[in-house]
């Protein structure tokens, strides 16, 4: 009688007894594993998504929305070095001349597109070390390549129509380059050893870092000189309109020129970068997805748990409420058995990520494995998903009316 005539509800009394806590066991445990999943998968997504952030939106070093770039393959065509040349000289000073169109430039390599060519270089007068071998990327390039990119003149000068026949071969250098090679001194006017064409080449002029071959790619020394290629070529078109616009103009162009030596492959720049990101977003997206999905199953979880009990414990909810017991405790009891289940299940699940973080590690960019922001985000999620759960059996629980869980009882 005394416990019946309080108002003051213990968790255990509406939620346990003999026959309650042995069918409650396993299900508690069952939500306790779901809510540490949930708590796992987004911690995990968040990171995840503030890599991708990270990584989308930083400097690539280039103007990623107002250019586009065309590859064609002369040199499947038969074509020689020299007619490579005339080809694509013609073919910028006609592209040029289109309305919208800025700049025109020719590379050898495109940007991000995951490969490129390498060599081993040393300072003049400098020995080649097993270290450096193959340490620095080379783009050949036209004079015009760095106005059609956006990329900046920090030092010097730009590359020069004049430079092609002058010895040693004149270079322009990314500051990657001139931190690696000549970190205390001024490089503009120093010569480069290539190993590799046993040639010698000076610097003239210092550009702005820019990725190379993906986003994820570090700063790494890179030089651009005016070496003609045959295999390959890439016209980049900056303009002032929509890039895509241009794109039957110049394909146009090239016909004209010959009809026989298609483009390859037309991008935006900021396709490329997209697409130099597409693994991190799929990546990112997946997680989300799944981290949502074990949020929902979290919620089923103690939803089903608190309506189950409530349904159990249904007659001595209506009994207690009979004798004074006010429909704020009821709610409360529930609460706060949900709470424990909740805390247990986000600690479980922290720890998780906390030893899950060195795998992490390769996945993410910009972002620790430990980054307390993503692991806040998800904790408060799962607070948030809990409490909506908790809400609908607790409103139940505590709307129960006293009569009709008597008459429950005689029935």
């Amino acid at each position: 009688a005394p416990a019946l005539s309080s108002s003051r509800l213990p968790l255990d009394s509406i939620l346990r007894g003999a026959r309650a806590s042995r069918s409650n066991g396993p299900r508690s445990a069952l939500v306790v594993f779901q809510v540490a999943l949930c708590t796992l998968l987004l911690a995990g997504a968040g990171l995840l998504v503030r890599s991708f952030r990270e990584l989308r939106g930083m400097d690539a070093g280039f103007d990623t929305e107002h250019v586009i770039t065309f590859s064609a393959y002369p040199g499947l065509s038969g074509y020689s070095p020299e007619q490579t040349e005339r080809l694509t000289t013609t073919l910028a000073a006609r592209v040029r001349q289109l309305p919208g169109v800025t700049a025109v430039g020719i590379a050898s390599r495109a940007v991000m597109r995951g490969s490129g060519f390498k060599m081993t270089l040393r300072p003049e007068g400098e020995p080649i070390r097993p270290s450096d071998f193959l340490d620095t990327s080379e783009n050949n390039v036209s004079p015009e390549y760095f106005d059609a990119m956006g990329m900046r003149m920090l030092e010097g000068r730009t590359l020069r129509a004049g430079d092609r026949d002058m010895k040693p071969v004149r270079i322009v250098v990314n500051q990657a380059f001139a931190r690696f090679f000549f970190p205390d001194i001024d490089p503009i006017g120093r010569r480069i050893w290539n190993g590799q064409r046993g040639s010698e080449s000076e610097i003239v002029g210092i550009v702005n870092d820019a990725r190379y071959r993906s986003l994820r790619e570090p700063t790494t020394p890179i030089l651009y000189s005016l070496e003609a290629d045959d295999d390959v070529f890439t016209l980049c078109v900056r303009t002032r309109v929509a890039p895509e616009s241009i794109v039957q103009p110049v394909r146009r162009e090239l016909t004209a020129l010959d009809p026989a030596l298609p483009f390859t492959e037309i991008h935006t720049l900021s396709e490329e970068v997209d697409a130099s990101a597409a693994t991190e977003r799929l990546t990112a997206t997946l997680s989300s997805l799944f981290g949502l999905l074990a949020a929902v199953l979290a919620a089923l979880g103690i939803y089903g748990l608190l309506a189950y009990g409530v349904a159990q414990r249904r007659r001595e909810i209506g009994i207690r409420m009979a004798v004074g017991a006010r429909p704020a405790d009821i709610a409360s009891a529930l609460g706060k058995r949900s709470l424990l289940l909740v805390v247990l299940g986000v600690a479980a699940g922290l720890g998780a990520a906390w030893e899950a973080a060195p795998a992490m590690q390769a996945l993410l960019y910009g972002v620790a494995p430990s980054d307390v922001r993503s692991m806040a985000m998800a904790v408060a999620l799962v607070l948030a998903i809990s409490a909506l759960a908790t809400a609908i059996p607790a409103a139940r629980a505590a709307h129960i009316q006293p009569a009709s869980a008597l008459r429950d009882q005689r029935e």
